[in-house]
């Protein structure tokens, strides 16, 4: 979380830095803009790419995991994994659900919650399923921020480039110097 508040000051000021230099015509400021933003690329490639890596880790872990392995499970991690996933059991129809009082681990009481798996409303997934479709799910919506990030990454730096060049662009409010006066 530390680091997460770290990265975000560290953007705002670069955002600043940026307009300050652009607003300015301020080539020092553009210069470290287009640094911090390059650095800022590589630290997302290296954070998404290790993200990637990581989910499709856990991914595989969870494809080794059997119906066996699920009955070793202590009661908790069954009701954690089947409140966190929505599922009930190892696979839809099995006989493996935790169907017990389940306690709502997202509240600082402990209190208990209704188990999703008792009644005729439960759930129809199977925890194995569950898992590995949210963590595909996950991969993707990870893959896709970092294009898009790395992309209005690139068009940024490119504008900053051309900025501190010094190649702008007219103006609107610079034609009026060179119209001829109405009367």
């Amino acid at each position: 979380l530390k680091a997460m508040f770290v990265f975000g000051i560290s953007l705002g000021l670069t955002a600043i830095s940026g307009c300050f230099g652009a607003l300015c015509d301020h080539v020092t400021f553009l210069a470290i803009y287009i640094g911090a933003l390059a650095f800022n690329a590589v630290l997302m490639i290296f954070v998404g790419v290790w993200s990637i890596i990581q989910m499709s880790n856990r991914q595989k872990r969870w494809n080794d995991i059997t119906s066996d392995n699920w009955k070793a499970f202590p009661d908790s991690a069954k009701d954690l994994a089947q409140q966190a996933f929505g599922c009930c059991g190892f696979d839809a129809g099995d006989n493996l659900a935790y169907k017990g009082p389940s306690v709502d681990f997202w509240s600082s009481s402990n209190s208990t919650v209704s188990n999703l798996c008792t009644g005729e409303g439960a759930s129809k997934t199977g925890c194995h399923d569950a898992m590995i479709s949210s963590n595909t799910g996950a991969e993707r919506f990870v893959l896709i921020f970092l294009i898009i990030s790395l992309i209005i990454c690139i068009f940024s730096i490119s504008a900053a480039v051309v900025a501190k060049s010094g190649k702008s662009v007219p103006r609107k409010s610079d034609n009026w110097k060179s119209a001829t006066p109405l009367l």
